[in-house]
């Protein structure tokens, strides 16, 4: 397909609408999407040449700026710098020079100063030096051109002013048949293959494979042992299952028992912080069990008299015992329980006996723990007491265990009198004391 060539022009107002805003002036891609239907057949490329770009200036707003006071005695830069000196002294506008391909970003190329020359129009050439160095600038087929109305020296256009940026550009379109191209690169790859298997086709020893080199990227001969055999693959998938149940030895099953969960272990994280630590958990509300509160075996005490530290039921075994010989005794009933809540001990205790032969005061021990700062109620059967006489206990320690002292008090008060052990009677006691631990 021969290719396409055209001289064409553009050109582009601006006007005070436009102020502070990218004007795009020249858009190739856009003109050039007419190609885009030749694009499956064939490889379309674009070789555009700018030419003669400019802008017409009309800015009646501006007072005209003076001429400069140049003459052919003036050195180059003297006549710089008067020039500069009128750009700088009169009244400008900023005019920005912009390029781009295709949709990419805008990228900033020069800055000119325009001013109003006086009469009705000025033309102020931009290839040159703005654009490029030469008369003519190379450029893609997606190439775009555009301006700005830069707010430096806050001089803005007004209503009856305008910028005509222009210019011409020649293009041409080529064609090359995609096809051939394809051709031509499959060709180029089967002769570099065959050059590369050239002489490794014959002669592969036993036990050796023809393959690539991942690691260098070139073909050679590779050991057989370095592939997975069937064999190997099913010692790895049982080794992998293990001893699995039929009802867990797949993918399938094990994620449905992990309820399908890919954050099954944040989940379970999550509920965990949700539930009471085993070492010192702090609750809330009310707490109910349906089951037992067990304490162990060995009291851990605390200071702390906010905490129940020790809780316990229990039997014991009293024994009625004289204080002068302990006598033997014949036992009808002799029963003891206790229930320790903390230090606090509560007891009921029951001793009867139809024969004794102790002397003296009369005593019952075998209490649990160790303490004695409160007593008890006591209740008896049988016991000789004094006329007007009423019973009463008290805690003694005797060789590290608590004894319940038995005496009789009269009724209108008096000293305490010691309850003579009796062959044959029964007392009952109860009370709470508070144990040492």
């Amino acid at each position: 397909m021969e290719p396409a060539r055209s001289t064409d022009e553009f050109s582009r107002k601006i006007t005070a609408s436009d102020n502070n805003n990218i004007v795009t002036v020249l858009d190739l891609a856009i003109i050039n999407s007419e190609y885009q239907i030749f694009e499956q057949d064939y490889k379309v490329t674009f070789q555009v040449a700018l030419e003669d770009v400019k802008c017409t200036v009309g800015l009646f707003s501006l007072a005209p700026a003076p001429f400069p006071e140049v003459n052919a005695l003036m050195s180059e830069a003297a006549k710089n710098a008067e020039i500069a000196k009128v750009q700088t002294e009169g009244q400008k506008i900023a005019l920005g020079l912009y390029t781009a391909k295709g949709n990419g970003p805008w990228t900033y190329k020069a800055r000119i100063v325009l001013q109003n020359q006086g009469g009705d129009e000025n033309h102020v050439p931009l290839l040159v030096p703005h654009l490029g160095t030469n008369e003519t600038l190379l450029v893609g087929g997606t190439f775009k051109l555009g301006v700005k109305v830069e707010p430096i020296w806050n001089q803005p256009l007004k209503a009856q002013d305008y910028i005509v940026v222009s210019g011409t550009y020649k293009q041409v379109v080529s064609f090359s048949s995609k096809k051939k191209d394809d051709i031509e690169q499959l060709n180029a790859r089967i002769e570099a293959l065959e050059l590369a298997l050239a002489g490794r086709l014959t002669g592969v020893p036993a036990g050796t494979v023809l393959g690539r080199n991942t690691g260098t990227g070139t073909v050679e001969l590779i050991p057989q042992t370095q592939f997975a055999k069937p064999a190997d693959i099913d010692a790895a998938i049982n080794t992998l299952v293990g001893n699995s149940s039929t009802a867990l030895d797949t993918l399938a099953e094990l994620g449905a028992a992990l309820a399908n969960d890919g954050a099954f272990a944040t989940t379970i994280a999550n509920a965990l912080s949700a539930k009471a630590p085993l070492n010192n958990p702090n609750f809330t509300g009310v707490i109910g069990t349906q089951g037992q509160i067990q304490f162990p075996s060995v009291q851990i005490p605390s200071t702390n008299p906010r905490i129940l530290d020790d809780y316990e039921e229990g039997v014991f075994t009293p024994s009625a015992i004289g204080t002068t010989l302990a006598g033997e005794v014949t036992y009808t009933t002799r029963t003891g329980t206790f229930t320790k809540i903390g230090k606090r001990v509560f007891y009921e205790l029951f001793v009867e006996w139809t024969e004794h032969t102790g002397t003296g005061g009369l005593r019952i021990t075998g209490l649990p723990y160790i303490s004695g700062n409160n007593c008890c109620s006591v209740w008896h059967r049988n016991l000789s007491l004094l006329a007007n006489h009423t019973l009463q206990a008290n805690f003694l320690i005797i060789s590290n265990a608590i004894v319940i002292s038995l005496g009789q008090v009269p009724a209108g008060g008096g000293a305490i009198v010691g309850v003579s052990v009796d062959s044959a009677a029964g007392i009952m006691i109860n009370g709470s004391y508070l144990a040492a631990t």
